[in-house]
């Protein structure tokens, strides 16, 4: 077993003290999230202790829509609040346990306990309350997410929210959602 050690430690040193970069190589300009950074040969990244953001044309964003009346995030549209209607009925569901402390399509980590909720058009930061029609229980929640996926769904809601209104356990429940305060 320590022989095999040995070995493979030898052959790790080895290989890499005879793989080195040659000084004449020069860094190689990329792009990564808006910042001009310098790549090496060997492909280590290094960002400059200055970094300068680079103008929206030299960025390759394929899913960025450039037309001002119609913005996206991701390739989910996001209508102005103006084109939406400030009441809407529907499906609620909610989400929560499996996707608690990942990133939502906001960018902010999602938090099952808070009271937020996921809606395919409406912007990040809008206010709206949610009343389960089922027992009249309401409860204002802030638009970070994007979703549901679901056919006939017009929202989902962290899990915390879901509570609020009693229909964790059922799983969805008939809503109305009404715009309280535009981001």
């Amino acid at each position: 077993m320590n022989q095999r050690i040995w070995s493979s430690l030898t052959f790790t040193l080895l290989t890499t003290a005879i793989s080195t970069t040659p000084s004449h190589a020069e860094p190689i300009k990329a792009v990564h999230q808006g910042f001009e950074a310098s790549t090496s040969v060997a492909g280590v990244e290094q960002m400059p202790a200055t970094a300068t953001p680079i103008s929206a044309e030299y960025l390759a964003l394929s899913d960025v829509d450039k037309r001002a009346d119609k913005p996206k995030v991701g390739q989910i549209e996001q209508i102005p609040l103006k084109q939406t209607r400030s009441q809407m009925s529907g499906i609620a569901s909610w989400y929560g346990p499996g996707l608690h402390g990942r990133r939502s399509a906001s960018g902010e980590r999602f938090n099952q306990h808070a009271m937020t909720a996921a809606h395919r058009s409406l912007p990040f930061g809008t206010h709206v309350r949610v009343t389960n029609l089922n027992n009249g229980r309401s409860v204002v929640v802030r638009i970070n997410d994007r979703g549901p996926f679901t056919r006939g769904r017009v929202i989902d809601l962290s899990a915390a929210a879901a509570g609020v209104l009693r229909m964790k356990q059922a799983g969805t429940a008939p809503v109305q959602v009404e715009i309280v305060r535009a981001k």
